[in-house]
């Protein structure tokens, strides 16, 4: 497993990637579109790194340690329910 570049999460999700998508989403209703750059940008293909898919989460809480108190691991859920195919 890796680590993030943007924090520390042991199965490698690029969490702020996988937020950065779905609020996108949400802002500007273009679901289409979201889910095609969400899966560009989580799979790594722009940064040239490694995959960090929000369906990666192996829930371990480590991350629950956010200062926002955001209930990451359950916002994930939603990125793969609503963003991956």
């Amino acid at each position: 497993m890796t680590e993030s570049i943007f924090m520390p999460c042991p199965a490698g999700v690029q969490i702020p990637t996988c937020f950065d998508w779905l609020n996108k989403m949400h802002m500007f209703g273009n679901v289409q579109e979201a889910k095609r750059l969400y899966d560009t940008f989580a799979k790594g293909e722009v940064l040239q790194r490694e995959p960090g898919l929000a369906s990666q989460c192996v829930e371990c809480g480590l991350c629950l340690e956010c200062p926002q108190q955001i209930e990451i691991p359950e916002v994930l859920k939603r990125v793969v329910a609503e963003l991956e195919r």
